[in-house]
């Protein structure tokens, strides 16, 4: 990707922002942190806006490698440089911390979320499923109970977990 990209920048095509989060893109799937986190840096080198899109994809990219922590340090880096998460990257950072079973942190991230009067039954869904990795079933249906008082359309998914944790 970095070759392609000094190719494009050799040849006189100057790396902007859809550019870049393209690369951010091809990395990502590749599990390979440091290579997304180099880009990154490439895009701040170069006075490239690293946008929403861009953050975004780098906390997908912690999914794809099960990597909670740097998902949380992304998340944070993000915010710090004035941009402003939405939906999207909350529901992909909880979802990250669901996988690993962060349930604390993934009820964080969506306390968060709805502080800012954002609503997503992805991010619902996953700190529901956190909450059952992590065995701490009565957040489990708080979370739920919570889902269903902000008025979030409920999904099968959803409702899925909620009976696992009501079968535990």
């Amino acid at each position: 990707v970095f070759a392609l990209l000094d190719d494009a920048e050799g040849g006189k095509i100057p790396l902007d922002t859809q550019m870049a989060n393209y690369a951010l893109r091809l990395l990502a799937g590749s599990k390979e942190l440091d290579g997304v986190e180099a880009m990154l840096q490439r895009m701040k080198d170069r006075g490239v806006e690293r946008d929403v899109v861009s953050w975004t994809t780098a906390i997908k990219a912690c999914q794809e490698a099960n990597d909670w922590a740097k998902a949380l340090h992304f998340l944070a880096r993000m915010e710090l440089e004035g941009v402003e998460p939405n939906e999207i990257t909350y529901a992909t950072t909880i979802h990250v911390l669901g996988q690993a079973g962060r349930w604390e942190e993934a009820i964080k991230v969506l306390d968060r979320m709805e502080a800012k009067g954002l609503r997503n039954v992805v991010a619902f869904t996953s700190a529901m499923a956190a909450c059952e990795m992590g065995q701490a079933y009565e957040e489990g249906l708080r979370t739920w109970k919570r889902m269903l008082k902000a008025g979030v359309k409920v999904t099968l998914p959803a409702i899925d977990v909620v009976l696992k944790i009501c079968l535990k």
